[in-house]
């Protein structure tokens, strides 16, 4: 491809990922995307090129699930869609996990499910879809929810495990705290922690 039309290729690919942001912020974009916001800038203004593993990426972010879409996606990127049967079921997991997530977070939180969806602005029967894993939610709706739900988007997601009532517990109070109070938290936490491990070792080298 020579110049002219590598540089094309990069304008057709950024504005397409500006349509698929719609109203989602840049920088709830560049979080879940694992970049800098300058980074971002740069793919959606066509001034520079992107992988195959990013425009893979950029497929989850938006919940991509119909296949002439993501394989669209890829050619203008300037890339050849890889084999999209294992990535599609994986991304069913996911789906799945997301709603699993989800579900326990809003009852735990007290919401029904009426309330979640008023909340996002989105039909009931939409937002049942997105607890059953039927319907993937987009990012800002997951960004809005893990503010509403008080979880981190890790967790919701499945990268981290999941927490007992103790730490739910714990995670509510810390982040309905005053920032102040947060810090003070953690300072005890630390501090804590670091005496329990101090006596370990002292008890460790008098029983050698």
């Amino acid at each position: 491809m020579n110049r002219d039309g590598l540089e094309k290729t990069r304008v057709a690919f950024g504005e397409r990922l500006s349509a698929l942001q719609g109203e989602m912020t840049s920088t709830d974009l560049a979080s879940a995307m694992h970049m800098s916001r300058n980074q971002l800038y740069l793919l959606r203004s066509g001034q520079s090129g992107t992988t195959v593993e990013t425009v893979r990426r950029f497929t989850e972010v938006f919940g991509m699930t119909d296949r002439a879409e993501i394989e669209e996606l890829y050619r203008l990127a300037g890339f050849i869609s890889p084999d999209l049967s294992a990535d599609l079921e994986g991304r069913q997991t996911l789906y799945a996990t997301i709603g699993g997530r989800l579900h326990e977070a809003r009852k735990r939180s007290g919401f029904s499910a009426e309330d979640v969806a008023d909340y996002l602005g989105v039909p009931v029967a939409t937002y049942a879809g997105y607890e059953s894993g039927a319907i993937a939610i987009p990012l800002a709706d997951m960004v809005a929810l893990a503010k509403r739900l008080k979880r981190p988007i890790d967790w919701i997601v499945g990268n981290s495990p999941e927490l007992d009532e103790d730490e739910e517990e714990l995670l509510a109070f810390y982040r309905d705290a005053a920032p102040h109070m947060q810090g003070a938290a953690r300072l005890l936490l630390r501090a804590a922690v670091r005496e329990e491990d101090a006596s370990e070792t002292t008890h460790g080298k008098k029983a050698i």
